[in-house]
């Protein structure tokens, strides 16, 4: 172990390698060393997204590891790209954790979507939070029916991805907006490939309520 967090302070190649191997390590043994893989997910390098990959797989599958960094991810919402990161790895958590998340850190993660270069991966993370914590996201519904219209497939789909999660945590915070949802889908004007994410939207409603 001390020779891969010494590598955390070599060169890209030695960092990259560290990572890498950090990944068949038992997390509990790096929970000393997150500040030092936060610090790399910092970098503008393609180091970056390998700790991120890191930090999402501790997330994923020992999220107690993280708990105490918590802070430490907030405090990077707003900050470059590595905000994406941060929300995605906060989403994360709050599936194991709900309390991790608040309605000021979902207020500073919703800002990030008026970012084109961002939008599709700050909708993982709502869709996560949509699942986990549900009332938290409830004031984006009117942004989030928007982003259904959004000239970006991926983005489109994403949105979908929130609202299908907040429809199986509690799918009467949707119900108020299901007509605005249907003109879209009923909107002859719209490409289908807009439409049919209204659709989707709405049938997953109705197959919950059934």
């Amino acid at each position: 172990m001390d020779e891969l967090v010494r590598m955390l302070e070599g060169n890209d190649d030695e960092k990259w390698h560290a990572l890498y191997k950090m990944q068949n390590v038992d997390f509990d043994r790096l929970k000393p060393y997150i500040p030092k893989i936060i610090e790399v997910m910092k970098e503008k390098k393609l180091t970056r997204r390998i700790a991120f990959d890191l930090l999402l797989k501790i997330s994923q599958e020992k999220p107690e590891v993280l708990l105490d960094y918590v802070e430490d991810f907030k405090n990077l919402i707003s900050k470059g790209f590595e905000s994406v990161y941060a929300s995605i790895i906060l989403g994360k958590l709050s599936l194991s954790y709900p309390d991790v998340v608040d309605s000021e850190t979902v207020s500073r993660i919703a800002d990030l979507l008026e970012r084109d270069d961002m939008k599709s991966y700050v909708l993982l993370a709502l869709s996560d939070i949509a699942f986990s914590k549900p009332k938290v996201i409830s004031s984006l519904i009117p942004k989030l029916i928007e982003l259904i219209r959004d000239k970006n497939w991926e983005v489109r789909w994403n949105t979908a991805k929130v609202f299908l999660n907040m429809i199986s945590s509690d799918s009467r915070l949707v119900k108020p907006y299901l007509d605005d949802i249907r003109k879209i889908a009923e909107n002859e004007k719209l490409k289908p490939s807009v439409r049919v994410v209204a659709y989707v939207i709405l049938n997953e409603f109705k197959m919950t309520r059934s």
